[in-house]
C-alpha cells in the first residue's frame, strides 16, 4: 500500500544531519484566542504520533538518525530532554508508526508501522517508575491509529482484509482478542491511512478517514456514535484532508487539517459547526502535521508538518488565556488577623489569589508577569502599587491566609492564569468577594471548671491569650440569668497582654457565696405560684446567714435552699468593658 506525497522520501532522510534543538520560543500569533503563547519543546524529529498521561507526561514517536529508525520518547512534564523507552521502530517512505496511546496504569502502545505490522505494549512499573521488555500486543495487521478510553479500553484503526477497507477496532482491556466496531473507511493505492482516532466520554469514538486527492477522496473527521452501537456516522468536516484528531474534556473536537493553502489546526466547538483556527501547522515536503493533545481549550499539545523553515517538523505547546473565571469565593474561619479562602477553579492550568484591604475593585495582574506568592499578607507580590498582593499561586482550591488586620474590610479576587503568566481578568459569580475580619479579644478563654468541695465552691479556668487585661470577676447565678460577682482575681499578664497560656483558680467558702445570692433567693418571695413553698427555703437562707452558718457538714457538698449554682467569668479591661466567658454548672467533688 503506498500513499500520495506521503513525506520525505526515506534517503532524504538519511542525508540530513538531524539536530533536537530544545529551547522556549514565545509567539504571540494572530488568532481567535485574546491572547496565548505557543513554546517549542523540540524541532526535527519527523514526529507521528502523540499520548498524554495522567501525570503530566508527554510521549511522541520521533525519527532518529543515528539508528535510521523511529523511537517512543517520553518528556516527563512535557518538556525538557525526553526519555528514550522504545528504539528501533522501522519505517518506508509510505508507512510509520502512527499510534500511541498510555493507558491510565501507564502501560505505553505504540502501533508499528506497516513494515514492523504489530501493536507493541511497554508495560509500566509505577512502583519503580520503569518499563519492562517490549512485548508484542497483537500483530499480523496494518495498525495505523491508537486510541484508550477511560476504563483501559484500547481501540485502533487497523485494515480489514475481508472488506479491503479500514475499521475502527476495540481490545477491552486485559484482552488482546479484537472486536470489530465498524469497517468502511477508504483505503487504497496512493491513499493515506487514516491516522487519527479519539474515544468521548460517552464512548463515542471520532476517527479521520483516509484520503487520496487525485480521486476525489479529498478526507474527513467522523463521529460514530456509541447509541447507534457505531452504525450511526456524522461528519464533522469533509474536504479537508484530515490528518489527527482529539478531544478535549469539554468535548471539543481539534483537527489538523488543511485550509487550502497549509495545514491549520483548527477548533470545533462541541464537535460540530464551523471550525476556529488556533495554529498553523506548516506543510512542506509533504510531511503531514500528525499528533494532538487537548487538556482543555487552551492548553494543547500538537506536532507540525515538515517545512523548509522547519525540517523535521516541530513538537509545541500551546497556552491560551483560560476561558472560564474562578467562582465562588468563601470565607470560614475569620479572626482578627486571619481567614481561610476557599473557590471553585475556572479553566485555567493554575491561579493567583489577590488580595487587598478594601472594599471594592479588581485586580488586573500584567500578562507575562509572574507574581510570587505568600499567604502572610503584604509578603507576596504587589500588583504595581495599587495594594493587591499575590497570597496563593497554584491548582489547588483554598488558601489560609494571615498577618490581617483586626476588624478591617479586605477583597479577594482569584484570577486564573494558563500556566504561562497569561491571566484571566473577568470577574466570575461572587470573585472578586469581600470579607471582614473581627475584633481582637480582649482574653480568649481556655477551660473553664467549677467544682463544690469540702463546703467550698473551686473555680478554675486559663487563658491562652489576654490583651489589655485588668482582672477577672467570678459570677455566680441560681437560675442561669442573673448573675452576681462573688470575687475578683487579678490579670497575671504583664501590663495585661499575653500570648501563653495563664492558669487562674478561685476559692470561696459557702457563707460567702450565702450572702452574695441572698438577693436571689429573696426574689423567688416575688413568684406566687409558690409562694409558701419558696418562703420556706428563703427562710432557711435567711436563717443560715443571719449566723453565717451553712447547714453543711465538712463534706457537705450542697447548699440548702439552691438546686444549681451557675459560674461565669467576667473579664474587664483596662477602660472598664466587660466581656463574658461561658457559663459552666458547679458539680460536687467525687
Amino acid at each position: 500500500m503506498g500513499i500520495l506525497c506521503p513525506g520525505p522520501p526515506k534517503t532524504n532522510i538519511m542525508k540530513v544531519k538531524l539536530t533536537f534543538v530544545f529551547f522556549v520560543l514565545l509567539i504571540c500569533l494572530c488568532s481567535n484566542l485574546s491572547a496565548q503563547t505557543v513554546t517549542t519543546i523540540a524541532t526535527g524529529g519527523y514526529y507521528t504520533a502523540l499520548a498524554y498521561d495522567g501525570a503530566g507526561n508527554l510521549y511522541t514517536t520521533r525519527y532518529d538518525a543515528g539508528s535510521d529508525r523511529y523511537q517512543v520518547v517520553k518528556y516527563v512534564n512535557g518538556t525538557g530532554f525526553p526519555q528514550v523507552l522504545l528504539e528501533g521502530l522501522q519505517y518506508d517512505a509510505f508507512d510509520y508508526p502512527w499510534g500511541l496511546a498510555v493507558t491510565g496504569n501507564g502501560d505505553v502502545y505504540v502501533a508499528a508501522s506497516n513494515v514492523d505490522n504489530k501493536i507493541i505494549k511497554l508495560p509500566y512499573n509505577s512502583g519503580t517508575n520503569t518499563y519492562g521488555t517490549a512485548e508484542t500486543f497483537v500483530s499480523g495487521n496494518y495498525y495505523s491509529a491508537l486510541a484508550v478510553d477511560a476504563t483501559g479500553n484500547l481501540y485502533t484503526l487497523e485494515y480489514a482484509a475481508a472488506t479491503s477497507d479500514y475499521a475502527i477496532v476495540k481490545y477491552t482491556a486485559g484482552s488482546n482478542s479484537g472486536i470489530q466496531l465498524y469497517h468502511g473507511l477508504v483505503n487504497g493505492p496512493g491513499y493515506q491511512y487514516p491516522t487519527g482516532i479519539a474515544v468521548a466520554s460517552n464512548g463515542d469514538i471520532l476517527v479521520v478517514d483516509g484520503f487520496n486527492g487525485q480521486d476525489g477522496q479529498t478526507g474527513a473527521a467522523y463521529r460514530f456514535t456509541a447509541a447507534s452501537n457505531y452504525t450511526a456516522r456524522t461528519t464533522i468536516s469533509s474536504g479537508n484532508y484530515s490528518s489527527a484528531l482529539a478531544l478535549d474534556p469539554q468535548g471539543n473536537l481539534y483537527v489538523s487539517e488543511y485550509n487550502g493553502t497549509t495545514y491549520v489546526l483548527n477548533r470545533y466547538t462541541n464537535a460540530t459547526g464551523t471550525p476556529v483556527k488556533i495554529a498553523d501547522l506548516e506543510l512542506g515536503d509533504n510531511f503531514y502535521p500528525w499528533g494532538i493533545i487537548a487538556l482543555n481549550s487552551t492548553n494543547i499539545y500538537f506536532a507540525t508538518g515538515s517545512s523548509s523553515s522547519t525540517a523535521g517538523g516541530a513538537l509545541k505547546h500551546l497556552l491560551g488565556t483560560p476561558e472560564t473565571p474562578a467562582a465562588g469565593i468563601s470565607f470560614t474561619n475569620t479572626t482578627d488577623n486571619s481567614t481561610t479562602i476557599s473557590w471553585t477553579n475556572g479553566s485555567g492550568v493554575r491561579r493567583t489569589v489577590f488580595m487587598m484591604a478594601g472594599s471594592s475593585g479588581t485586580a488586573a495582574p500584567v500578562n507575562g508577569t509572574d507574581y510570587t506568592a505568600n499567604p502572610v499578607f503584604g509578603s507576596g507580590s504587589q500588583i504595581g502599587s495599587g495594594g493587591w498582593y499575590a497570597v496563593y499561586s497554584g491548582t489547588g482550591t483554598t488558601v489560609d491566609v494571615t498577618g490581617l488586620s483586626a476588624t478591617t474590610e479586605y477583597r479577594v479576587m482569584v484570577i486564573e492564569d494558563n500556566g504561562n503568566n497569561y491571566y484571566q481578568p473577568a470577574t466570575g459569580t461572587n470573585n472578586p468577594a469581600n470579607v471582614t475580619t473581627t475584633a481582637v479579644l480582649p482574653v480568649t478563654f481556655g477551660a473553664i471548671s467549677a467544682l463544690l468541695d469540702n463546703g467550698a465552691l473551686k473555680v478554675k479556668w486559663n487563658t491562652e491569650s489576654e490583651n489589655n487585661n485588668d482582672h477577672f470577676e467570678v459570677q455566680a447565678s441560681t437560675d442561669g440569668k442573673n448573675f452576681k460577682s462573688i470575687g475578683t482575681v487579678a490579670s497575671k499578664a504583664i501590663d495585661g497582654n499575653s500570648k501563653v497560656t495563664l492558669d487562674y483558680q478561685f476559692d470561696s467558702p459557702w457563707n460567702v457565696i450565702s450572702f452574695a445570692l441572698l438577693p436571689f433567693v429573696i426574689g423567688l418571695l416575688g413568684f406566687p405560684a409558690t409562694r409558701c413553698s419558696k418562703c420556706v427555703l428563703a427562710g432557711l437562707l435567711l436563717l443560715s446567714a443571719a449566723v453565717t452558718v451553712i447547714s453543711c457538714t465538712k463534706n457537705n457538698t450542697d447548699i440548702k435552699g439552691i438546686e444549681k449554682l451557675y459560674i461565669r467569668i467576667a473579664q474587664v479591661d483596662k477602660d472598664g468593658t466587660a466581656k463574658f466567658s461561658k457559663v459552666v454548672t458547679a458539680v460536687p467533688k467525687k
